[in-house]
C-alpha cells in the first residue's frame, strides 16, 4: 500500500511493483501497462519517410505491422494502383498473415501513408 515509508522509495525512483499500490490504483497501473504495450511504435519505422496518420494511427492500430512487409510491397508489388488523388496502392502477399498487404504511399512512391491486410484483394 502507499503510504509514508515507500514515499522515500518512489522519491528515489523505484519501480513501482503494482502489489505495492493502493487497490484502486492496480487497475488503472495495469491499463497503463497494457496501453503502452499496443501504442509503443516501432523503431525500425524511424528509419522511413512515413506520414503523421502512419505514426499517430495507423502504428497504433497495428502495432505488429513491418517496415520490411511494406518495403516489399513498394519494391516488388503483386499489384499496383494509382488512385485519382495520386496516392499509390501496392499490394504483397505476406506469408505471416496469410493474407495480402496493401500498402498506401504518397505520391513519391516512398512516403508511407497506410498499410492493412486487405481481405478483399484477389490477384
Amino acid at each position: 500500500m502507499l503510504d509514508g515509508s515507500h514515499s522515500a522509495q518512489y522519491a528515489a525512483g523505484a519501480a513501482i511493483a503494482p502489489l505495492d499500490l493502493h487497490p484502486a490504483l492496480c487497475c488503472c497501473f495495469q491499463w497503463c501497462n497494457i496501453h503502452n504495450m499496443f501504442t509503443a511504435k516501432p523503431d525500425e519505422f524511424s528509419t522511413w519517410p512515413t506520414t503523421p496518420y502512419f505514426r499517430n494511427d495507423v502504428l497504433v492500430k497495428r502495432p505488429d505491422l513491418r517496415l520490411e512487409w511494406c518495403v516489399a510491397a513498394i519494391a516488388s508489388p503483386v499489384h499496383r494502383q494509382d488512385q485519382p488523388d495520386g496516392r499509390i496502392r501496392q499490394w504483397v502477399f505476406v506469408p505471416e498473415l496469410s493474407k495480402y498487404l496493401r500498402v498506401v504511399t504518397l505520391d513519391d512512391g516512398k512516403t508511407l501513408h497506410n498499410a492493412f491486410p486487405d481481405r478483399r484483394f484477389k490477384p
